[in-house]
């Protein structure tokens, strides 16, 4: 006599595939080929049965237990703007892993579709790997895998250089340069406009001048700030009165 039994999918909730109701089990729960099932209890049926003896039970033969299925995802952190798209992977999760089993998700790399800075921007993931004692029970999903993360713009200091004047009874100074510090190089974005004021209309030397409404303008703009947007830049300059 012999039996035939079905492959599986790998699943701690039960110990076999069972074609019937007889006792029909894999001798261990973890996925493989050509792997022992052991059957049992089978009777004789037919109306000829009475004139035939069964072999001693139980009977064996083999089946596999496929490795099942999990999709693995991550998440990446944000980043200031640095002109590159290399993205830190921040969490890596499984879903579809039975209770009790110990695998995880492991390894990657991950980066942005592009470099420029914004919210909510396009990372993906590949290079993950399954760890653990019951790594070998599962099967990863196709990567590569997809998550949001945000490039926030890089911080830049905007300066100025005020020409001297003058006594006139004013204030007002006149803004001969702009300069911008922490744009990386071949980013095109300047500083411009801004309004100056000397602090006192009194004649001195090295007074210092104050400017406030600077821009960031350039192809490059939107990847960077400046805090001098709404507060004042100070530079040295001479009020001088002639006699």
């Amino acid at each position: 006599f012999f039996f035939q039994a079905e492959d599986g999918i790998r699943d701690y909730k039960v110990t076999g595939v069972q074609t019937c109701a007889l006792p029909i089990y894999f001798l261990d729960a973890t996925a493989g080929t050509g792997k022992p099932v052991v059957g049992d209890l089978f009777t004789l049926a037919g109306a000829d049965r009475g004139n035939y003896t069964l072999s001693p039970q139980p009977y064996q033969t083999t089946a596999s237990i496929t490795p099942a299925f999990v999709i693995g995802s991550f998440t990446a952190a944000d980043k200031v703007f640095d002109g590159g798209t290399a993205a830190a992977i921040s969490g890596r999760s499984l879903s579809g892993v039975l209770e009790g089993s110990q695998v995880s998700l492991e390894g990657g790399s991950a980066r942005f579709l592009d470099a420029a800075a914004g919210t909510g921007k396009e990372v993906v993931g590949d290079g993950f790997t399954l760890a653990g004692a019951d790594r070998g029970n599962y099967t990863l999903s196709p990567q590569p895998y997809q998550t949001t993360a945000s490039i926030t713009p890089a911080f830049v200091i905007g300066s100025f250089t005020a020409a001297d004047k003058e006594f006139d009874g004013g204030t007002a100074a006149t803004i001969l340069s702009r300069g911008l510090s922490g744009v990386l190089a071949g980013d095109q974005v300047s500083l411009v406009g801004g309004s100056a004021r000397f602090g006192s209309p009194d004649v001195g030397s090295g007074k210092p001048v104050f400017a406030s409404a600077f821009q960031l303008s350039g192809p490059a703009q939107a990847n960077y700030r400046s805090e001098e947007h709404t507060s004042e830049l100070q530079s040295p300059c001479n009020l001088v009165c002639r006699l």
